[in-house]
Formats: structure tokens, C-alpha cells, sequence
């Protein structure tokens, strides 16, 4: 079987071979191309019964857990009996699905096409998949890039589940008066912007499989005061909707998009007077859509149950009347048996005729070819555990969700909160059986401020808690609300007078809008809003993030609400940890001691231990001490040492970058510790390698020598890895610990062939842009050698070692390893510190699982007598460069550059020591002396 890196690994070339497959294969660009073979010969031997049920996509709105339930009965009497072309999914669980979906294939004589209406994500009808942004909500992070990974995310998930249609994306613009959950589905009122939200939208389904339906087309209306059941009429010319509705149509058709979607609504200035739905007009369909915009894909009706529909046509009618006007799948009709027969009666009066029905069976048929359905329409229930749900595509949904927070009409909002304030969290609802706003946002907040007050009102409540709501309201500090008002019944008067008198308190008020922006219209004198365009977890965990300045606030409004114009939207950058260093004198017990550190440190320079340093030191979550002593070198004319200048951290690499990331890469369960190294690195192989894993690399007692002098043979990382690879194991693996850097190159390698990424790439992005350490890095810029502390004076360097890593091994790897060669300040590594001391969070974001934490810095005993933890060093009894004070939980590294870190979880401290003690020459090793007693300074001056 696969290893969980394994698939990591090889998932991206299974889909770029996937989709070099899709290109050579029949695609939605060329269709009209494909191999016709299966089309035609299953055409040829089919009835017209058969035809006429391909041409009929049924609906099903239930999860069967039993074979025996009636309606499944009912459904797949359908597939056996007539034959019918596919069936449309709405809510229900996930596997329950892919179950009946199998056993419905299994019985089809042709394969059926499996259709869904989603527009964010499988995880919004579905219970088991990825619950993603609205589309809305996609256009107000401003990037189209984002439908796409949004769209990608879908069809994956669809895919594995067996489906193959989604009725997306909406081309709609956006309008006030239409459905709340289809204004949610549109990507903004501007056509130029749906236009190019829907292409990326198109390209993210299609590319990975699913086809796409573009809808409603040409229009669709919603007229003030329309009823239910009302045909919509739309008055505008064709001149008219060419710049406006049709413009994305017109775009998306261009890209060939494999399906459009007709709108039941009617347009009496191109339907030559007709008030017919455009569904039933040869004039929008065969004319417009077909003839003059060439689209050669397939035209589906929108749902034939639609009241719009039922209320004024029989379904018989219907259904011959949307076929002869160029429709080739019918979608959902209220009566089957009267649409298949009515069907089959006007071909047999020649109404219709069997070349028409012939040209539609032929293209769905081709389309199901196309999803190679002809070959294995079934799917894989037991991959749906890693398949679904996937660590990415929640990390997605998150990023997306945090993208979209908009903020507008900002007058006296109090972000971030402080966690110390009186909240008041308030929930509206116009129905009572929508789940309780306020406890959804709750959920989110209480990691912020455990101590708010909550309440949650609606139509039926609102009378009964008017009173006691606003006199909570006044003794808060700040009053959150968070509305949620659509869909359902209208909002009582009530209930809006509520949210409009709380607005007029003298409290900050905080509006939160949970789903369509249209509901900010119901109060405008609202002095704040933030919309989240979803009721999804992830839009409330986003808006808690943005109200405590967790999360950049940087949404644009993609319509225009009320008098707030589109394109609104303020950008709040989220709040930095305050790192500022408090006066010892007045947080620890023994403050003297640290006047002594400062002095003994002036010494230990003065006794040539190092030309100088810097250090830091942190005690229960606030920095104490941040200093510098000495100067760049020995001449007293060189720079001044500063707290913001960037080390050689030597072998601290191993512990704040590989170690660091090695920690993430478990949390997210991408890397085991008992994995065998060499079924990741197949290369290393031989003498014994078989045996080692992870565990032993970063405990180093994998049998590798701890150095070998690649620089003098070898150039580039592949040849230094080959040589370890090749390199002869010089004791049992785990039975002794040999302190090595060879383990840790392998652990680079490990880390890049599981993410695909390069490490410096993988230490950015996860470790030094969380923890704002900016001046952390690899080969940092020449623009910074004025700021970079100097090494040694090495002749195989060529003379004076700045700005370029000092170990020789990393330099011609390119100086990125993972044993040696990031830079850093002591400023920046005090967040470091500081994340893990608190657990693994920094600025309310949680990197490391604390969990996780515990188990990379405890001792492992793998061998007896060491004191390695994963990747990290623990105190020894006696003799530690901890010093003799720090608790027996404490852990740490040091670097052959000068350099250490410490922390001490049980007494919540911890020191970075930063020198250049090998300038001039790596002769000097006075430096063994001074760490322990720095740190038992420390520990005198916090202990009490």
C-alpha cells in the first residue's frame, strides 16, 4: 500500500498525467473530435424509449439507507425500466450517496450521469466533504484565482464520490430581489467581473474532470412584487443584454464550457412577443444560443418542477416544447410518466422528429464517453477517507474564508478587541430553526474572551426579550451582532427595530453579516459592517479571527448595498504580537542577577570568548531582557553589536528550521516517525539502511558518522545526498547516539520530497511569515551585508566569512541545508520562543499542536544514557550547557557559530545566546564555559 507521503508525493503527477490524458483524449475544446465509436454504436442499438429516457435527468432528494425504501425503489425502476439518462443529487450524506450511486451504475444498461447543484463546494449539500466560500464570497477576495482552487476543490471531491455535473457556475448578475442563496451563487453585479470569475470557476471544474453548466442563460429575473409562481419577464433588447447579461455567456461559450443551463425566464423583445420562458423559445436557444454564439456542448433546461413552470404548463407540454426549442436534456420534471410519454407522442406525430432526438441522445452519450463512464462508471467508497475533506482543501476553505471578511462603513469599531473587555454577543434570526447565530460565532470567540455574554433573539422571541436585551446591551463594552436573516421568513418589524435602536447605543456596535450582504439594506444606520457572503464554520471562524486582529481584513465588497457602493471595503492588517520588553526590575523575584549577567558577559568579551553578542530572555510570556554587548570584531572601531543583527546560527538550523517544519509535517500528519527512510529516499540502501527511520534520524543514533568533508569533493545537494546515501553505516542503528549532520541532510530531503518544495521555501512559508520573523533566513540578500555578523577568517573561504554561510558542507549545497546555514536576530527568534513556550501559538494562530510539542523536546531513550529528544537536546544532570538550575524538562541546541537556545517549559523561561565566537578562528572554545553560567544567571533571576 501507498504511505501517506507516497500519495503526497505522487498525487501531483497522478493528476498532471491525469490531465495530460484529459488533453489527449476527447475535452470539452474538442468534442466534436472525440471517438464517436461508443456514441454511435450504443445510438444505433437503441430504442426510442431508450432515447427519450437519456434524454430526462430525474431527481433525487433523500440519502437511502435501505435498498428497500420505497422511493429507492421508485428510482431505480426508473433506471431499469426507461432508461434514463442521469440522475440530480441534492442534500444527504456523502457515503450514503456513493453507495446508491454504485448500485444504480451497477444496474444501468448505459451509465448514468450524476448531477449536482453546488456552488461551494461538495461539503454545502453534502455531509462529509468540503464545506467551501459562496462565490460571492470568492469575488470579494478580489482574485479570480480563487474560483479556481475553490472549483478544483469541488470536482476532486465530486469526482471520488461519482459525480460528473455540476449545474455551476451561476452567470447571473447579482440582484437585490432575487433568492438569497442564488445571490450567494453569483459572483457581483459587474459582467466583466462574473465573466471572469465564471471562467476560472469553468477552468477549476473541467480541468479536473467535472462538467460544468453555465446558468441561468440568457437571464435571469426576479421583477418586484412577481409571485411564486410567476413567470419572470425580462424587457430588455438584445443590444441591451449584450453588454450586460450575456456578455459572460458569450465568454464562457469562447472557452467551450461543456453545458448551458436555460432560465425559465421570458424576454418578449427577442421572443418576437412570446412571454414563454426561455426554456421553450427556439428564438433564445436554437437562434441565439446555438447559432449566433456557436455553442456546440449541451443545453439542459433549469428544473422542469419549478413553480414557474407547474403553475402554467402541464409536463408533458413542457417538456416537447423545451426540446423543439433546442434543449437536449430535460432536468427534474415534477411527472415523469407524462413527460416521457408526451415525448414519445410527438415524435410519433412528427412534432418532433427522431433526428432531433437523435442529435441529443448523440451528445449526451459522447459526454459520457468523455468521463470515460463507457468503461467504469463506478467509484471507490473506501478511498473516501483520505479523499474528502482533505488537510489542504480545509486549509483552503479557511485561507478563503478569511480572504472574503469585508469591512465597511468603520466609524468607532473597536479592532481588534482587547480580551479583556465586556462583550456582548447577540444572534438574529428571523426563524427560529435556523441554527442560533450567536452560539455558531461563540464557539470561535471563546478562545478569545471565554467570559462574553450571549444571547440569541428572532420573530418569535423578540417580544419576550426586547427589554432585558438592551439593558445587557448597555452595561457591556461592546456589543457584537450577528445577523443572520436570510433565507426564510421575512425579519418581523420587530425584530429590526431591535437591531436599529441597538445601533443607537452608545457602545461600540460591531455588525456581522453571516450570508447574503443584502440583509444590511434592513438597518442603514448601521455605523460598522463586515459581511462574510457564508453561514459556513469557516466564515465564522474568520470573522472572530478579524474582530480580534488575528487575520488581515482586506474583502471588497463585490455589489453595492444599500448606499454603500461596490468596491467598499477597508483593509485592516492583523494585529502584531507586542514584543516590547518590560523592566526586569519589576517582574522578577531577583533582579540583581541580571546585572550581574550584563557584567559578566562584558568580561567573558573582555576575556576574548567572543568580540560580542546578543541575547534574549523571556519569562512567563514577556521579554525581560533583550540586549547586545561588544562589537562586530576585536577592533573596537568595527560596528557596535546590535538586537536586530543576523547570526550564522550554525547548527540551530537543525532545530529552527528542519526540526520546526518536521514538527508541522506530523501535526498534519504528511510524515510518521517510524517511516523508513529508505522507502522515501530509495537510494539509501544497503548495510543495515533498511532499518533506519525518522525517529532515528532526528534522535541521531542512525549509524551515520556525525561529518564527513563533502565540500572538498563534491558540489550541489544531489551529489552531497548520493554520497550519504552511499556512505557505509558505522554502528547498529539505535544502539548508540552519534551526534551527526548527515541525518539532518537527510531530513531535508525527506521534507522536500514529501511536499515537493524546496526547504527554504517550506521554512518560509510555515515557519518565519507566521512568526513575523523577517530578518530569519536562508543566503540572505547582499543588501543586508552591512547588518550581517562575521564569522571566521577562513582560507578555503577565501578570507573573511559574512554574509555567507560559514559551514563549508552547506555552502556548496547552495547554502541551504538542514543542518546548517539559516541567519536570524535574537528579535526574531524570541517569537520563536515565545510560540513554542506558549503551546505553539503566536498571535492566536496555532502552528504546532502542543502535543506535539511535548513529544519533539522530551527525551527519548532510544539509547541509554542520551539525552536526545527529537531533533532537540534535553538537560543533562550535570555538566549541561543548560546550566545546573533549568528544570530536567527543559530543552535546547547550540551552533558551532556561538550559538544557543534554551527554554524551560516548567519555569516558562527562555534564553538565546547569539556570538561569533570562531572570529577570528574556530580555535576559540571559551565560549563552553560561558553558556551554563548564562543561563544559571538567568535561572537565579526567575526563580524564587
Amino acid at each position: 500500500m501507498f504511505k501517506r507521503w507516497q500519495v503526497l508525493v505522487l498525487l501531483p503527477l497522478l493528476l498532471q498525467y491525469c490531465f495530460l490524458l484529459q488533453k489527449s483524449q476527447p475535452t470539452p475544446e474538442k468534442l466534436l473530435d472525440a471517438d464517436q465509436s461508443w456514441a454511435e454504436t450504443t445510438l444505433q442499438n437503441m430504442s426510442l424509449d431508450q432515447k427519450i429516457g437519456q434524454m430526462i435527468f430525474v431527481g433525487s432528494d433523500k440519502s437511502y439507507i435501505n435498498e428497500l425504501d420505497l422511493a429507492f425503489d421508485a428510482l431505480k425502476k426508473l433506471v431499469l425500466r426507461y432508461k434514463v439518462g442521469g440522475i440530480v443529487f441534492s442534500d444527504g450524506n456523502a457515503f450514503q450517496h456513493t453507495l446508491v450511486i454504485n448500485n444504480l451504475q451497477s444496474d444501468a444498461q448505459i451509465p448514468l450521469m450524476i448531477a449536482a447543484d453546488l456552488n461551494a463546494g461538495v461539503g454545502e449539500k453534502l455531509a462529509g466533504g468540503t464545506r467551501l466560500l459562496s462565490p460571492l464570497g470568492l469575488a470579494a477576495t478580489g482574485d479570480p484565482k480563487n474560483a479556481y482552487t475553490s472549483a478544483k476543490i469541488t470536482a476532486l471531491e465530486a469526482r471520488a464520490l461519482g459525480y460528473h455535473l455540476i449545474f455551476s457556475p451561476t452567470l447571473s448578475l447579482y440582484n437585490p430581489l432575487a433568492d438569497p442563496e442564488e445571490n450567494l451563487a453569483s459572483f457581483g453585479s459587474d459582467p466583466h467581473v462574473v465573466a471572469g470569475y465564471s471562467l476560472e470557476f469553468m477552468r477549476g471544474l473541467q480541468d479536473y474532470g467535472i462538467l460544468a453548466a453555465a446558468k441561468y442563460f440568457p437571464v435571469n429575473t426576479v421583477s418586484p412584487g412577481q409571485s411564486p409562481g410567476e413567470i419572470p419577464v425580462n424587457f430588455k433588447t438584445i443590444q441591451e443584454l449584450q453588454v450586460d447579461e450575456l456578455l459572460p455567456f458569450v465568454e464562457l461559450v469562447k472557452n467551450k464550457v461543456a453545458m448551458v443551463m436555460t432560465a425559465h425566464t421570458a424576454l418578449p423583445n427577442y421572443d418576437i412577443g412570446f412571454k414563454r420562458p426561455a426554456t421553450f423559445s427556439p428564438y433564445l436557444v436554437n437562434d441565439l444560443l446555438k447559432t449566433k454564439l456557436q455553442f456546440e456542448g449541451l443545453v439542459i433546461s433549469d428544473r422542469l418542477n419549478k413553480s414557474a413552470i407547474t403553475d402554467h404548463y402541464y409536463d408533458g407540454t413542457a417538456a416537447v416544447e423545451a426540446i423543439i426549442a433546442g434543449v437536449d436534456v430535460l432536468i427534474m420534471p415534477t411527472n415523469f410518466q407524462a413527460t416521457f410519454h408526451a415525448i414519445r407522442e410527438a415524435v410519433q406525430d412528427q412534432r418532433i422528429s427522431i433526428n432531433r432526438i437523435d442529435q441529443s441522445v448523440k451528445k449526451i452519450l459522447m459526454w459520457k464517453s468523455v468521463l470515460g463512464l463507457d468503461r467504469n462508471p463506478l467509484v471507490y467508497p473506501a478511498e473516501l477517507t483520505r479523499k474528502l475533506q482533505q488537510p489542504l482543501f480545509l486549509e483552503n476553505a479557511r485561507k478563503l474564508a478569511q480572504q472574503a471578511i469585508t469591512l465597511c462603513k468603520n466609524e468607532n469599531v473597536p479592532l481588534s478587541l482587547d480580551q479583556g473587555r465586556a462583550i456582548y454577543l447577540l444572534g438574529f434570526s428571523a426563524n427560529e430553526s435556523v441554527a442560533s447565530p450567536a452560539n455558531q460565532l461563540e464557539s470561535f470567540l471563546f478562545s478569545y474572551n471565554p467570559d462574553l455574554v450571549s444571547d440569541n433573539v428572532d420573530n418569535h422571541s423578540v417580544t419576550l426579550q426586547k427589554d432585558s436585551i438592551l439593558s445587557r446591551a448597555r452595561h457591556a463594552d461592546v456589543i457584537v451582532n450577528v445577523i443572520y436573516l436570510q433565507p426564510g421568513p421575512a425579519p418581523s418589524t420587530e425584530l429590526l427595530d431591535l437591531i436599529r435602536d441597538i445601533q443607537t447605543l452608545k457602545q461600540p456596535v460591531v455588525n456581522i453579516i453571516i450570508g447574503p450582504p443584502s440583509q444590511a439594506s434592513f438597518f442603514p444606520n448601521a455605523k460598522n459592517l463586515i459581511f462574510t457572503f457564508s453561514d459556513a464554520p469557516f466564515s465564522y471562524q474568520a470573522a472572530a479571527d478579524a474582530l480580534f486582529g488575528k487575520a488581515d481584513i482586506q474583502g471588497k465588497l463585490p455589489v453595492s448595498v444599500g448606499n454603500i457602493i461596490r468596491g467598499s471595503g477597508e483593509t485592516i492588517p492583523h494585529r502584531q504580537v507586542p514584543l516590547s520588553v518590560v523592566d526586569y526590575h519589576s517582574i522578577l523575584p531577583h533582579p540583581i542577577y541580571v546585572d550581574s549577567l550584563k557584567m559578566y558577559l562584558e568580561a567573558a568579551i573582555a576575556d576574548s570568548a567572543f568580540p560580542g553578542c546578543a541575547i534574549v530572555s523571556g519569562y512567563q510570556g514577556r521579554i525581560f531582557l533583550q540586549e547586545a554587548f561588544g562589537n562586530f570584531t576585536y577592533d573596537p572601531r568595527s560596528r557596535k553589536m546590535a538586537t536586530n543583527v543576523l547570526f550564522d546560527l550554525a547548527s540551530l538550523t537543525k532545530v529552527v528550521a528542519t526540526t520546526t517544519t518536521t514538527m508541522m509535517f506530523y501535526d498534519r500528519d504528511e510524515l510518521h516517525l517510524d517511516w523508513k527512510v529508505a522507502d522515501i529516499i530509495p537510494e539509501f540502501k544497503g548495510n543495515n539502511k533498511d532499518k533506519i527511520t525518522i525517529r532515528h534520524l532526528l534522535t541521531h543514533t542512525s549509524g551515520l558518522p556525525g561529518w564527513k568533508q563533502f565540500y572538498l569533493k563534491f558540489r550541489g545537494k544531489e551529489q552531497v545526498v548520493q554520497e550519504i546515501c552511499n556512505t557505509e553505516l558505522i554502528y547498529e542503528p539505535g544502539s548508540k547516539s552519534v551526534y551527526s549532520d548527515l541525518g539532518m541532510i537527510l531530513m531535508q530531503r525527506i521534507l522536500e520530497t514529501i511536499s515537493q518544495k524546496p526547504l527554504d521555501l517550506l521554512v518560509r512559508e510555515n515557519l518565519t511569515t507566521p512568526l513575523n520573523m523577517n530578518r530569519t533566513m536562508y543566503n540572505p540578500d547582499r543588501s543586508l551585508l552591512n547588518d550581517i555578523v562575521p564569522t571566521e577568517i577562513s582560507e578555503w573561504h577565501g578570507g573573511l566569512v559574512r554574509g555567507v554561510v560559514h559551514d563549508e558542507n552547506t555552502l556548496v549545497m547552495g547554502g541551504v541545508s538542514g543542518h546548517a546555514g539559516l541567519f536570524s536576530t535574537v528579535e526574531d527568534l524570541s517569537h520563536f520562543c515565545m510560540m513554542y513556550l506558549a503551546g505553539g501559538t503566536y498571535d492566536y494562530n496555532n502552528l504546532i499542536k502542543p502535543q506535539t510539542i511535548r513529544l519533539f523536546t522530551s527525551r527519548q531513550n532510544l539509547v541509554a544514557g542520551s539525552t536526545r529528544a527529537l531533533g532537540w537536546d534535553t538537560r543533562a544532570e550535570s555538566h549541561s550547557m543548560a546550566g545546573e538550575l533549568m528544570s530536567m524538562g527543559a530543552f535546547g541546541h547550540s551552533g558551532f557559530t556561538g550559538t544557543t537556545i534554551w527554554m524551560d517549559p516548567v519555569n516558562e523561561v527562555f534564553v538565546v545566546l547569539l556570538t561569533n565566537r570562531v572570529y577570528p578562528t574556530r580555535d576559540n572554545h571559551k565560549i563552553s564555559r560561558v553558556r551554563p553560567k548564562v543561563h544559571d544567571y538567568i535561572m537565579k533571576a526567575v526563580l524564587k
